[in-house]
């Protein structure tokens, strides 16, 4: 096999990666970028309809929070499209149906349950340093733990628990109680992660969020490399050697950005140390599926009564209402999680579309199951990416915070799921990227 060089060799092309490629680019650094992917972009997957325009089946856009990477657009000289005006929706609104049914008493307690976590929330600090004795202590335990310590009725519970797997994008037993705590502190409470997780006021590019990916790469011309998965990593006292299919890599430092699940596939010599390994084996990734529908009319506007949009089904399915794509038509997005999304991972196509779409036709009626266009994602089909997410169950964090992030020799880690104030999302693959391409030119 033929051996490449280069001084720097970035392993996944995702945001994460790719950031990191630019600025050690931009630091005049040699650099390849190796994708295991027939395509770049990770977890942002922009698709068009057939018609052209384009949708997002991944990351659906940027919030005014997410400062790095606003300024990372902004470089790559991008224009950000503001959605339609909106109104602010929050948990009452979003569960104002579910909430209508329970007892006053258990409207009651579900209210003062999201106070009690912002008011705990705003005690800590944004970013608390791995030896914070109440972050560890908060650590280990689980938000289903935290909600099971307070009085509640059975279906006060459980809406409770829909509530949270829909803020925190994972089932409260598969999520820290820090980390919940912490998402509360640094996107300003549960009204500031409901516009999150719901793309309210979020801005894209006009040509999608894929532009961003496909920006950051104009630099590297034949130094993106796809299709090519990294088998295994060897590093010694001169620099790092990469073994793929299609031939051998080496450089004298090596960035992972990398679904932190990934990681533990990979081979290592010297092997990961005992308590890496296992750090990265606490991962828990998320079941999550996208859809975005095309129909002739918003026909949920013209039913009696009216079906209110955003939508949130019991079963983790959360249905919303897409700007036109042509005057006259309607248009959905559909997001699956937890165990709703596991039902898709159980088939294939068609089974899947027409579950999709049974499972409309019986929340909106019948007009849903018949769009013009569908098109799905399920997420865990990806072989390089597994999941939309992964989450940091109770004692995650301890682990995390104070060891996986530290470059190994001349390994370098980034990816989204490894970031220190982000976790899990575009900002925090930015933070990443960005970290990783530090640490790498502040070693010459």
């Amino acid at each position: 096999m033929t051996l490449q060089t280069a001084e720097v060799i970035v392993v996944g092309a995702g945001l994460s990666g790719l950031t990191a490629a630019w600025r050690l680019g931009w630091a005049g650094k040699d650099v390849r970028v190796l994708e295991a992917a027939p395509r770049i972009g990770g977890r942002i997957l922009t698709r068009p309809f057939a018609a052209g325009q384009t949708v997002e089946l991944g990351a659906g856009g940027i919030g005014e929070r997410q400062v790095r990477l606003r300024q990372l657009v902004s470089e790559l000289g991008l224009a950000l499209e503001s959605p339609p005006a909106e109104p602010a929706i929050g948990l009452q609104q979003l569960y104002g149906p579910a909430l209508a049914g329970l007892p006053w008493l258990a409207r009651l307690q579900l209210r003062r349950l999201w106070r009690q976590l912002e008011q705990q929330a705003a005690l800590l600090s944004p970013e608390p340093a791995p030896e914070h004795a109440q972050a560890q202590a908060l650590d280990r335990h689980s938000l289903a733990d935290w909600l099971g310590a307070r009085w509640l009725g059975r279906d006060a519970r459980q809406l409770g628990g829909e509530m949270a797997e829909l803020l925190f994008a994972g089932a409260p037993q598969a999520v820290s109680l820090l980390q919940a705590l912490l998402q509360l502190r640094r996107q300003g409470g549960a009204a500031g992660l409901a516009e999150l997780r719901l793309g309210r006021g979020q801005q894209r590019p006009a040509a999608g969020m894929q532009a961003i990916c496909q920006g950051l790469t104009e630099r590297l011309g034949e130094g993106l490399i796809l299709d090519t998965p990294v088998l295994a990593l060897e590093q010694d006292a001169r620099g790092v050697e990469l073994l793929t299919a299609q031939g051998r890599y080496r450089a004298g430092r090596v960035v992972l950005a990398l679904p932190a699940l990934l990681l533990v596939r990979m081979g290592f010599t010297p092997a990961l140390a005992g308590w890496q390994d296992h750090g990265l084996r606490h991962l828990l990734p998320q079941s999550s599926v996208d859809a975005q529908l095309r129909y002739e009319r918003p026909f949920w506007r013209e039913r009696l009564p009216q079906i209110a949009l955003p939508l949130c089904s019991a079963g983790g399915c959360l249905l919303l209402e897409q700007p036109p794509l042509q005057a006259g038509e309607g248009a959905l997005g559909v997001r699956f999680t937890g165990a709703a999304a596991r039902r898709f991972d159980a088939v294939q196509e068609p089974a899947r579309r027409a579950l999709l779409l049974d499972i409309l036709g019986g929340l909106l009626g019948e007009p849903a199951r018949t769009p013009l266009e569908c098109l799905l994602q399920c997420w865990a089909d990806e072989p390089f990416l597994r999941s939309a997410a992964v989450q940091w169950p109770a004692g995650g964090w301890s682990l995390q915070a104070a060891s996986l992030r530290r470059p190994l020799g001349r390994v370098h880690f980034a990816g989204a799921d490894l970031a220190r104030r982000w976790p899990g999302s575009l900002e925090g693959a930015v933070e990443a990227g960005e970290q990783a391409a530090e640490e790498v030119l502040a070693l010459g």
